[in-house]
């Protein structure tokens, strides 16, 4: 698993992108982002099953804080 934090300035982005393997869990703890289409505000959760591809963009006029948790599926 990887954990992290990530600031994005208002109106910033994240591209979309796939994470394979990965399930990807991703909470706003300030301001408001659009994850996946969902516009999400300070406390929200959203997950994105591995293999779905997604993006982020931060909101006016704060952009946002979140903390993401990417957790690997097991090998077969």
């Amino acid at each position: 698993s990887v954990a992290g934090l990530m600031r994005l300035d208002p109106g910033a982005s994240v591209e979309p992108h796939v994470h394979r393997r990965s399930h990807h869990h991703v909470w706003v703890v300030e301001g408001s982002a659009v994850v996946q289409g969902r516009t999400l505000a300070a406390g929200s959760y959203a997950h994105i099953p591995a293999g779905v591809r997604h993006g982020t963009t931060s909101l006016e006029p704060d952009g946002c804080t979140l903390f993401y948790l990417y957790v690997r599926e097991p090998s077969p």
